[in-house]
């Protein structure tokens, strides 16, 4: 809760209660206590709100008033999610919303559902509750995060998957992601995005609320807008077989595990592929603008995590060498 000093000397509070903003007074600066105490003391005096809007109302309000900035990926999650809550909490008026309501919506889903999935629940809830009351700060007891499977495919994997590969339809697609293309990036391209030495992303595929594919246009601020420097050889052999896919979007995740599966590979998904392009770049030398322009990264950050992972793995199988090596001293 923000607290502004007004001239007078005096100190300010503007808590939201039922929708309305209201404002509240002290000749001191008030503790946290005080704050709570006088926001309740308001809450009994005011009014209640008229405004019988459900959460299930507002949350797709909350949708509409976002449409324009949200992917269409993304408001199929969020509408996924609406239809994933219960009906009590769903009609249920705005104004009689409590933190104990969100709370037992997300200690019913923790039980049926993964706790990353019950996080993006509880994400969902409070973004809606605090885009119509900005005073909502409720903290939720939220299950533990499970830890992922980190598997980074070694350059073996990689060697082995395009070996199979090589002389199928998959090659090529498999080749682009190693290169650092997402698979959303793949799936809409067209013989005129690719160049004697680079392929141009402009554009990406994805499944809508609808559960269509649609290509989303990139702005000119998109971080993924790039041009891609790609070896000759794959230019040429788009140029012979073509780019445009003439199948479900999904096969290509599908074959990669087909080829995993009867290689013997610890399964890791297409993503995968591009987190191998940006370790080896780091590995070769590249600065960390160059993979990002590359890459296509919205920041350091994500880029570094790939990293992260990378060097975790390489660190363990140091450390157990250097282990095996002072065990079988010993013996």
């Amino acid at each position: 809760m923000k607290i502004e000093k007004l001239k007078s000397g005096n100190f300010r509070i503007q808590p939201s209660i039922d929708g309305k903003r209201y404002s509240i007074t002290f000749d001191h600066k008030p503790t946290q206590k005080e704050i709570n105490q006088a926001i309740y003391e308001r809450k009994k005096e005011a009014p209640k709100s008229t405004d019988k809007s459900t959460f299930k109302q507002l949350a797709y309000k909350y949708i509409e008033n976002k449409n324009n900035v949200l992917s269409p990926s993304t408001i199929r999650s969020y509408k996924h999610i609406i239809n994933g809550l219960p009906l009590d909490f769903l009609y249920l008026p705005f104004f009689k919303i409590e933190k104990s309501d969100v709370q037992a919506v997300i200690n019913a889903k923790s039980a049926e559902l993964s706790a990353k999935t019950v996080r993006n629940y509880n994400a969902f809830i409070m973004a809606v509750l605090k885009f119509y009351d900005d005073d909502i700060n409720w903290s939720i007891s939220l299950p533990s995060k499970t830890k992922p499977d980190d598997y980074m495919p070694t350059p073996d994997d990689i060697k082995q998957i395009l070996e199979a590969s090589k002389g199928t339809k998959w090659y090529k697609y498999f080749i682009l992601g190693c290169y650092g293309f997402r698979r959303s990036e793949i799936l809409p391209l067209t013989m005129d995005d690719i160049h004697d030495d680079y392929i141009e992303i402009n554009k990406t595929m994805v499944m809508d609320e609808n559960k269509q594919w649609v290509i989303k246009p990139l702005g000119k601020t998109e971080s993924s807008l790039r041009d891609v420097p790609v070896p000759e050889e794959i230019i040429t052999l788009i140029r012979k077989e073509g780019i445009e896919i003439d199948f479900y979007p999904d096969k290509i995740w599908e074959h990669l595990k087909i080829y995993q599966k009867k290689l013997g590979i610890h399964q890791f998904t297409f993503h995968k592929l591009r987190h191998y392009f940006c370790t080896e770049l780091s590995d070769a030398g590249f600065s960390e603008e160059d993979i990002i322009s590359i890459s296509g990264h919205s920041t350091p950050y994500v880029m570094k995590s790939v990293y992260r992972h990378q060097k975790i793995r390489d660190n363990k199988s140091r450390q157990k060498k250097a282990a095996n090596t002072i065990l079988s001293s010993i013996k």
